[in-house]
């Protein structure tokens, strides 16, 4: 099997391409996709990704918040936090929430 991953963007035209580039890779399979967090941590729930791409700022929860749900109640799901700030400060937090990565998208 393959990698698994889900997607958490609000805006749907990152996501699409988002999409697009990791399902190129032979294998990877992109399981569910959302704009929001708190659907995230629901998907990842039920989904069991392998990975969770998930945006800093969304929508009824951000980026942090979700990696913190989704840490707890999916342990097995790593969570990589894409951001267009660059900030140290938020390398840092998205650690502290649980996430294994960030990636700057700006």
């Amino acid at each position: 099997m393959g990698l698994r991953l889900l997607l958490a963007e609000d805006h749907q035209i990152v996501r699409r391409r988002l999409r697009a580039l990791l399902q190129d890779h032979e294998g990877w399979q992109v399981v569910a996709e959302t704009n929001d967090g708190r659907e995230a941590v629901r998907l990842a729930e039920s989904h069991h990704p392998d990975v969770a791409v998930i945006a800093l700022a969304m929508p009824t929860l951000n980026g942090l918040q979700t990696t913190r749900l989704i840490v707890e109640r999916s342990p097995a799901t790593r969570v990589i936090i894409l951001s267009t700030q660059a900030d140290d400060v938020y390398v840092v937090q998205t650690r502290r929430a649980g996430a294994l990565g960030f990636v700057f998208a700006g």
